[in-house]
C-alpha cells in the first residue's frame, strides 16, 4: 500500500543532493528509502539528516524550487504504519517541545523504574529524576508496543505570559527632508535631516541650529579615469562615431593603427589631447593604457605617430600588451604616459678650469643615444647640463629615481625598501669608500646614473639598470659601457647582471665595477636595452624559469591542436617542437593554464646557451609525462648539472604536462608565470611574423624594386632564415614578382624584388608579409 507524507515545505536547487524543509519531521517520520516528488520532479531519499533537512541518492535535476509543496511517498504497507504512527510520536514531540505540564506526566521515577510502565498506551509520558544531567527529562511511549519509549526529552515548563515592553533605543524622534519645523515635536525631541545628515534637538519651543552630523568625512578622490570612449568591433579606417574607437584588427595583438573619435563618450571635444600624443620628439611617443573598469582588464602599446582625420585621428601603435580583444560597445578609458624627448646631439665644449668633471650623456633620455662629450667646471653644472637634479645622500637618490619614474612600491616613494636597495647599489655609486654620505654620486671618482627601466603593473616588480660615468676622457679610454641590471621581485631584489652592449671593445667585469673601474660610456640602442633587460627579467635577472612560452599561450604559426606534423622537429606552439613527424602536441586549457598532451616520440625545447651558468638546475612540472634534459632522464623534482654557454634540451614524453619550469638550484619552486607581452617578446628572439606591413617602394631600375627597411621587434639570436612576400597597393605601375634579396641582418630587413610592367625611379605604397626564423 503506497503512502504519501506531505507535512510542511521543501526548498531545493537545482544540481545539489540536499533539501530543506519548513514545518517537517522527516526524522520522526522515518522517510529515509521514500520517493521525494516536487510537481512533476522526483529523486529517491538517501538520509533523513534531521527533521528538516534530507540527503538525495543524486542530485536534483528537476526544477529549482522554494517553500513548495511536497510529496514523500513510502511503497508498502509497512511504510503506511511507519507514516501513521510516526506522525502521531511527531504530535508528542511538538507537544513536548511547546512545552508540558507536570500534570501532563503520568509517572515520575528513576530510569530503572520506568520498566514498571513498558505496557502504558502510546503518549504515555514518564519523568525520569535520576539523569545524569542533574534536570528532569521525559520519556513518551511512541507506540502500544511493550517497551517502546521515545526520548529522552528535557522538560519544559508551558510558555509563560509576555513580559512588558523596554524603553525605546537611541533613535531619532523625527525624520525629515529639510530644516524642521517647530510646529513638530517636543523639547528633548530629535531630529534627523536625511538630505544633509544633520541632527538636532528641540529646545525653548525651537529646533535652532544643527547639533551635530550623521555624515562622515568626504572619500579620497578615486584614480584618474582617463579619456572616456566606447570600444566598437569593427576595423574600417574611418570615422568610428562620436564617442568610440577601433582598431584597424579585430586581434589587438595584430593591431598597427587605431581609429579615435574627437569627441568622448560625454561630447567633450578631445582632438587637442589626440593630436598632442606624439607631441614627444623621441622615435616611441609614450605608452597608451587602454583599461575596461568593469572587467579590469588592459591593453598598452607604444604610440609611434599620429595623423588627423575628418572626425577622428589616426594612432599609430606598435608593442602590444595584455588583452588582445574587448565586446563591442564595451565602455573604455584611454590614458596615456608621455615619453621624454630625445636628445639632440653633442653639447659644446666648455673651457674647463683644473679638475673639471668630463661626463658622456649615454642613454639619459627616453629610448635616445647620446653620442657627444662635454666638460663642466663642477658636477653641480654637469648635473645640471644632463638635466638631473642631484641628491644629498644615497637614500635620497634612490627614492627619487623610483618616484620620477613612476614606480610606487606598496603605495607610497616612503615604504620603498630602502635598506634593501641600498645594500644592492652601494659598492656601486661608492668606489671611493666614502659610504653614502655626502653628495650623491662622489664628485671626484667614477659614479652611477640609476634608473628604473621597466615595472610591471600590479606585482611592486621592476628592472633597475645602472650606468658607469667615468671621470677621465671616454674617448682616451677605449672602453666599452659598462651597463648592469637587477630585477625586483615580489619581496627582493635580485642579483645585478651585466648586459652585454654593441661593439666589440672589452667588457668591465662585476668586480671591476664593484671596485670602482673608470669605464666610458658608451649606450646601447633602446632595443638591445629592452631585449636585455626582458632577457634578464626572464632569466638570470630575476625571473628563474628557463624555459621561454611554458603556459604554451604563444602561437605566432597558428599551430592547431591535435594536428599532425609533416617533418621531424616541426615547431608548434612557439619555442616547442615535435620530435618525431607525423605526430602531434594536443592539449586543454583551464583558468588560463594549458594541460599538453606530449607524443610517444617527444615534445621539446631547446634553451638557448648564452642563458645558462654553471651549475646544478631542477626540472619540475604537473603531469603524467616522463622528462629528459640533454637525453637523461630526470624525474619530477629531480636535478640536473649543466654547463654554462651550452645549449640544454628539454623533452617531455609520452603523458600529459603543464607548467614546466627549469630554474638553477637544488629544490622546485612555484612556477614563475611571465606577462604575455614579455613572452612574446622573448619568442620573437627565435621566431617573428609580420603580415602586410605598410610601406614604400623604390623601383630603380627595369627589373628589381626595393622596399624599405623593417625593423624586427626583437633583435634574432642570429641572421634570420626569411620567407618574404610584397604587393603593390597603390601608385606607380607594374606587378611586383619574386623576393630578390632579402638583404637581412639580426635587427631587420629591406628585401628586393622583380618587377614587370613599371619604370625606373618609379615609388608607389605596398606591403609586405613575412616570417623571420632564429630557431635552435
Amino acid at each position: 500500500m503506497t503512502q504519501r507524507y506531505s507535512d510542511g515545505t521543501v526548498t531545493v536547487s537545482n544540481g545539489s543532493t540536499t533539501v530543506i524543509g519548513s514545518g517537517t519531521a522527516w526524522e520522526v517520520a522515518l522517510v529515509a528509502g521514500g520517493i521525494l516528488f516536487v510537481g512533476t520532479d522526483a529523486a529517491v531519499i538517501e538520509e533523513v539528516v534531521s527533521d528538516t533537512e534530507l540527503t538525495l541518492t543524486r542530485p536534483w535535476t528537476g526544477d529549482p524550487a522554494t517553500n513548495a509543496s511536497y510529496d514523500i511517498v513510502l511503497d508498502s504497507a509497512e511504510a503506511a504504519r511507519t507514516i501513521i504512527a510516526n506522525r502521531q510520536m511527531a504530535d508528542i514531540v511538538a507537544r513536548i517541545n511547546a512545552g508540558i505540564a507536570l500534570d501532563d506526566i503520568g509517572a515520575m521515577g528513576t530510569l530503572a523504574e520506568r520498566d514498571d510502565y513498558d505496557d502504558e498506551a502510546q503518549g504515555f509520558i514518564y519523568g525520569v529524576t535520576d539523569d545524569a544531567s542533574g534536570d528532569l527529562v521525559v520519556y513518551v511511549k511512541a507506540s502500544a508496543t511493550n517497551g517502546d519509549w521515545a526520548g529522552p526529552f528535557a522538560w519544559r515548563g508551558p510558555a509563560g505570559q509576555q513580559g512588558p515592553q523596554g524603553p525605546r533605543g537611541d533613535g531619532f524622534d523625527y525624520t525629515g527632508q529639510g530644516t524642521p519645523s517647530d510646529s513638530i515635536g517636543n523639547d528633548g525631541d530629535t531630529y534627523l535631516d536625511t538630505d544633509t545628515g544633520d541632527t538636532y534637538v528641540k529646545a525653548g519651543g525651537t529646533w535652532g541650529s544643527p547639533s551635530g552630523s550623521i555624515r562622515g568625512p568626504q572619500g579620497v578622490d578615486g584614480a584618474d579615469p582617463g579619456i572616456f570612449m566606447t570600444f566598437d568591433t569593427a576595423t574600417a579606417d574611418a570615422d568610428p562615431g562620436a564617442g568610440n574607437f577601433r582598431a584597424d584588427d579585430s586581434d589587438l595583438s595584430a593591431a598597427t593603427e587605431l581609429y579615435v573619435s574627437k569627441t568622448n563618450r560625454g561630447g567633450s571635444d578631445v582632438s587637442a589631447w589626440l593630436l598632442a600624443l606624439d607631441d614627444s620628439t623621441s622615435a616611441v611617443k609614450g605608452t597608451l593604457t587602454i583599461t575596461d573598469p568593469d572587467s579590469e582588464a588592459q591593453t598598452t602599446f607604444d604610440v609611434t605617430g599620429v595623423t588627423d582625420a575628418t572626425g577622428y585621428v589616426k594612432v599609430a601603435i606598435s608593442n602590444h600588451g595584455g588583452a588582445t580583444a574587448y565586446p563591442d560597445e564595451t565602455p573604455i578609458g584611454l590614458m596615456f604616459s608621455r615619453t621624454g624627448d630625445a636628445g639632440t646631439g653633442a653639447v659644446s665644449s666648455v673651457n674647463g678650469k683644473s679638475g673639471a668633471v668630463t661626463l658622456v650623456p649615454g642613454d639619459l633620455g627616453a629610448g635616445t643615444v647620446g653620442e657627444g662629450v662635454f666638460e663642466a667646471d663642477t658636477q653641480s653644472e654637469a648635473w645640471t647640463a644632463l638635466g638631473e637634479v642631484p641628491e644629498a645622500n644615497l637614500t635620497n637618490a634612490l627614492a627619487a629615481t623610483l618616484s620620477n619614474s613612476g614606480l610606487i612600491y606598496n603605495g607610497t616613494v616612503s615604504s620603498i625598501d630602502i635598506d634593501a636597495v641600498d645594500a644592492g647599489f652601494k659598492g656601486l655609486v661608492d668606489p671611493d669608500g666614502v659610504g653614502n654620505s655626502g653628495t650623491f654620486p662622489p664628485e671626484t671618482a667614477s659614479f652611477w646614473s640609476i634608473s628604473v627601466e621597466a615595472q610591471y603593473s600590479g606585482t611592486g616588480r621592476a628592472v633597475m639598470r645602472a650606468v658607469s660615468y667615468s671621470a677621465g676622457d671616454p674617448d682616451a679610454s677605449g672602453q666599452n659601457v659598462s651597463t648592469w641590471v637587477r630585477y625586483k621581485g615580489s619581496s627582493s631584489w635580485g642579483p645585478w647582471s651585466q648586459v652585454l652592449t654593441s661593439g666589440n671593445l672589452p667588457q668591465a667585469t662585476q668586480a671591476e665595477m664593484e671596485a670602482g673601474t673608470e669605464t666610458a660610456v658608451r649606450s646601447m640602442s633602446p632595443a638591445n636595452v629592452a631585449q636585455a633587460i626582458a632577457a634578464l627579467a626572464s632569466g638570470g635577472g630575476g625571473g628563474k624559469n628557463l624555459l621561454i612560452n611554458a603556459l604554451g599561450t604563444i602561437n605566432q604559426r597558428g599551430y592547431t591542436s591535435g594536428s599532425a606534423t609533416s617533418s621531424a622537429n616541426e615547431y608548434t606552439v612557439d619555442r616547442w617542437r615535435v620530435v618525431t613527424s607525423g605526430q602531434s602536441l594536443s592539449w586543454t586549457e583551464s583558468e588560463g593554464v594549458r594541460t599538453f598532451t606530449a607524443p610517444a616520440g617527444g615534445v621539446e625545447q631547446v634553451i638557448e646557451g648564452g642563458a645558462i651558468l654553471s651549475g646544478d638546475y631542477v626540472l619540475s612540472w604537473d603531469g603524467t609525462a616522463t622528462a629528459t634534459v640533454n637525453g637523461n632522464a630526470v624525474s619530477n623534482g629531480g636535478t640536473v648539472t649543466l654547463t654554462g654557454g651550452s645549449d640544454v634540451t628539454v623533452r617531455f614524453s609520452g603523458g600529459t604536462f603543464s607548467l614546466p619550469q627549469l630554474e638553477m638550484g637544488d629544490k622546485a619552486t612555484d612556477f614563475d608565470a611571465r606577462h604575455p607581452g614579455q613572452e612574446l617578446f622573448l619568442c620573437q628572439r627565435y621566431y617573428e611574423e609580420g603580415t602586410d606591413l605598410n610601406g614604400i617602394y623604390v623601383q630603380y631600375n627595369a627589373s628589381y624594386c626595393r622596399f624599405n627597411r623593417v625593423g624586427f621587434k626583437a633583435t634574432k639570436r642570429v641572421s634570420p632564415t626569411m620567407t618574404i612576400s610584397g604587393t603593390r597597393v597603390g601608385g606607380g605601375s607594374g606587378t611586383i614578382g619574386s623576393l630578390f634579396n632579402s638583404n637581412e641582418d639580426a635587427d631587420g630587413f629591406a628585401p628586393i624584388f622583380s618587377i614587370s610592367g613599371g619604370a625606373s625611379g618609379n615609388v608607389f605604397v605596398g606591403t609586405v608579409t613575412f616570417t623571420a626564423d632564429a630557431e635552435l
